[in-house]
């Protein structure tokens, strides 16, 4: 359909009725006259144009189509519809309007719902309004940021509810007074699952309720607005974690909190806020624990005495929980532990023999952990004896991993102690070895090795060290002997002579009466006397052994025959004659 020509009264108007668009809504038009022409061809009375009503709308209009609505038809319209003949100026300044009214309309829509017409508008900038029969409406919009905005209004066009859901899944309910402006309730679901609810009176807030998993709390507003909480439930349907607080505020500003719990109850002092604690008694299974807060000394932290039967304690924590340092009261016994704040236990003393793999076994952590906490401390991967290290985890002043643990100046004692054992037993050895050469051993390659002998049976020697001539020095219940080549034991005799002989002084040695070179005489523990050579350091024997007996035994006969001839007038050759003889 082209342009059209209204008549008489409004020739040349530019109204073009193909350029009408459904979506007109009677709220938009300003004269009652203009609305009681739009009434009557809005058929469902939903206060819109949708296509259908649109179409009828322009056909009644243009009954003749003949593209001119002529005086005539326009009162033919009028007087179908009931209207006035004088509102022709009215109808005409309507359809002037009609393109300006619904210039942002994108795409008008018709569904059934329920029973129910639901008319549907999308305008150019997304925005989409439903109309109910009822003329109710629904406005949804969405905004740069991804956030959308739902809002229900009812046949009077006033505000009764809105919802927003962000981008994150964050959804506000509220709903509004009957002047559309005025808060009565809102609700905020967060995408967390946290739910709070707030109601309004006279539009300012009264109570509010949180709920955030298996905790509820309940507030109320003060006169100037302040959000004040009234009670709190952990633990929600958790019997054995249940826990109540309710809050009092007092006259100086400060709260208390009381709390019940299944085996116990809590009195905490708060400071104006509501949160900070001042501080706290606690009963729980007949323990009590009270707990104070200082807030000035650094670091700022609480201090926790625990009352249990007969005995107390006292730990230090910063306000986080870590411990600081504990004394605690035991049957009477009082310990003491301090700790680094960062959940390690310090001052731990490393004992005497003590390892890095020692002290991860007792304390119940690995090495690796030990050395990562002190690695300032290590020398060649161990600890020296008396260093403080630090320990995984806060040990409780007087655990029996700490029980008997010497100070520092008693494990270094004990230390010096041990070395200067060492020392001596490392000098008896050395003084020992000594000994053996001098009893012939020229090494100790075979020391302490077990052997056996010729005649002895199943008995076992211990090797002492090589003699020479394929001969053992051996011991054998801390007597010593001789081992041949051939597996015999030596004389026992021989080996007390022998032992007389290398424990004689050098200036006793070549003592023989006849002054034989390089032969020293000693007496075992019998009485008998022996020859050794001091040159091979061995006992002289067989024919040998006879000569110097004859060369011995004349020479001290010739003294005494010497001393008988002076008998009497030579005292001193008889005396001298005496002592030669053995």
């Amino acid at each position: 359909m082209s342009e059209i020509n209204v008549g008489k009264f409004g020739k040349n108007s530019g109204v073009n009725l193909n350029n009408f668009k459904a979506g007109l809504k009677e709220q938009d038009l300003k004269s009652d006259a203009q609305k009681s022409i739009f009434k009557a061809v809005d058929k469902d009375k939903n206060g819109i144009l949708d296509e259908k009503e649109l179409t009828e709308f322009k056909n009644g209009l243009d009954a003749n189509g003949d593209n001119v609505i002529s005086n005539r038809e326009a009162n033919k319209f009028l007087k179908l519809n009931g209207l006035d003949k004088k509102d022709k100026q009215e109808l005409l300044q309507l359809l002037q309007n009609f393109n300006m009214s619904t210039k942002d309309v994108e795409e008008v829509s018709v569904t059934e719902k329920d029973g129910q017409k639901l008319v549907s508008v999308k305008y150019n900038d997304g925005k989409i309004e439903t109309i109910k029969p009822d003329r109710s409406e629904e406005v949804v919009t969405t905004d740069e940021n991804g956030t959308t905005t739902t809002q229900l209004l009812n046949s009077d066009k006033v505000l009764t509810s809105q919802t927003t859901v962000d981008k994150d899944g964050n959804k506000t309910d509220t709903e509004f007074e009957s002047d559309g402006t005025t808060k009565s309730k809102e609700t905020v679901l967060t995408s967390e699952g946290g739910l709070s609810t707030v109601v309004f009176e006279e539009g300012k807030p009264k109570s509010k309720e949180v709920k955030q998993g298996t905790t509820t709390e309940n507030y109320h507003y003060d006169e100037s607005g302040k959000e004040l909480l009234d009670t709190r439930v952990e633990n929600e349907g958790i019997e054995a974690k249940e826990r109540h607080s309710t809050f009092t505020y007092n006259d100086d500003g400060t709260v208390t909190e009381n709390v019940t719990f299944h085996n116990g109850s809590a009195v905490r002092q708060l400071n104006e806020d509501g949160k900070t604690p001042i501080n706290e008694e606690i009963t729980e299974d007949g323990k009590v624990t009270k707990r104070t807060y200082d807030y000035e000394s650094q670091p700022p932290h609480y201090v926790d005495e625990i009352t249990d039967g007969n005995n107390t304690s006292q730990t230090v924590r910063t306000l986080d929980g870590k411990a600081l340092a504990q004394q605690k009261t035991v049957d009477g016994k009082v310990y003491n532990i301090e700790y680094d704040g960062e959940g390690n236990t310090k001052g731990i003393i490393v004992q005497n023999g003590e390892s890095v793999e020692m002290i991860a076994k007792r304390f119940g952590c690995t090495p690796q952990e030990i050395r990562d906490l002190n690695q300032d401390l290590l020398k060649r991967n161990q600890f020296l004896v008396g260093a403080e290290i630090r320990v995984p985890g806060e040990l409780e002043a007087g655990d029996k991993r700490l029980q008997g643990r010497k100070s520092a100046a008693e494990a270094k004692a004990e230390y010096a102690r041990d070395a200067e054992i060492r020392r001596q037993k490392e000098e008896a050895a050395k003084q020992e070895r000594e000994y053996y050469k001098k009893l012939g051993v020229k090494d100790f390659n075979d020391k302490g090795k077990k052997v056996k002998a010729d005649g002895w049976g199943n008995k076992e020697f211990e090797v002492i060290g090589d003699v020479g001539y394929g001969r053992q020095l051996v011991k054998l219940d801390g007597k010593l002997y001789t081992r041949s080549h051939d597996s015999k034991i030596l004389r026992e005799d021989y080996l007390q002579a022998h032992k007389a002989y290398v424990n004689k002084p050098q200036n006793q040695r070549n003592n023989t009466v006849s002054g034989i070179n390089d032969v020293t005489y000693v007496k075992d523990n019998d009485g008998k006397v022996w020859y050794f050579n001091e040159k091979t350091g061995k006992a002289i024997i067989r024919d040998n052994y006879t000569q110097i007996v004859r060369q011995e035994s004349a020479f001290v006969a010739d003294q005494l025959h010497t001393a008988a001839k002076g008998m009497g007038t030579n005292e001193e050759h008889l005396e001298q004659g005496v002592k030669n003889i053995y």
